[in-house]
């Protein structure tokens, strides 16, 4: 006698395939590919003689501690071109938009 599994029991195994694939693939994709912040370039990728921009910045994190829902943070970074060029900013990668 065959017996038709359960909607429930259905439901619950295609959850569960689900997360581990997912969790799989993000994982694999975190491993191949390290995290930036922004679109720096490095110098190695400018070639030799040519004018470019270079980033020195002291300091290149903050911590705001404990926000608020609804409040707003701000923090100014210096940053200083040493290089021979014009340097270019754009905004960088992120998460969420809570952070840019």
């Amino acid at each position: 006698m065959h017996r038709t599994p359960s909607i429930g029991s259905v439901a619950v195994a295609a959850v569960l395939v689900g997360a581990l694939v997912g969790s799989i693939s993000a994982a694999v994709g975190v491993w191949l590919e390290p995290w930036q912040v922004g679109d720096f370039r490095p110098a190695g990728d400018v070639p030799s003689g040519t004018p470019h921009g270079l980033v020195e910045a002291p300091e290149t994190d903050h911590g705001f501690g404990t926000v608020n829902v609804g409040s707003k943070g701000r923090h100014a970074f210096p940053v200083r071109n040493p290089g021979t060029g014009p340097l270019h900013l754009s905004r960088g990668a992120t998460s969420c938009t809570c952070t840019i």
